[in-house]
């Protein structure tokens, strides 16, 4: 479901919308909820946000598969935490782009 699509001259195109994050958090899987999604990184709104560790392995349930890779916290407050993708690789990002390209149609 896309609430708002926007351009970041930054980063490119950013959906806001909702999907599926698991953050690893000291190798334990956290829930938490996709809110904004770009090639580069995402904001997530998180279940556990005491623990804030500076790069955490995630899992994006967008598309047809699982995207795994490792992401940098940018900031937090409360519990929303906004991370980039450092451990993506080409093949994932562009996995990224097209799921925004189907949602931005759709």
């Amino acid at each position: 479901m896309i609430q708002h699509t926007s351009t970041d001259r930054r980063r490119g195109q950013r959906i806001r919308t909702n999907f599926r994050v698991t953050t690893y958090i000291n190798g334990r899987p956290h829930e938490c909820s996709g809110v904004d999604l770009s090639t580069t990184g995402a904001l997530v709104r998180r279940t556990n946000p005491r623990e804030t560790p500076l790069v955490q392995h995630v899992e994006l349930g967008i598309g047809a598969r699982r995207i795994r890779g490792a992401a940098r916290t940018v900031w937090a407050d409360g519990d929303l935490q906004a991370l980039r993708f450092v451990g993506l690789t080409d093949v994932d990002r562009l996995e990224i782009a097209e799921h925004l390209d189907r949602t931005r149609v759709a």
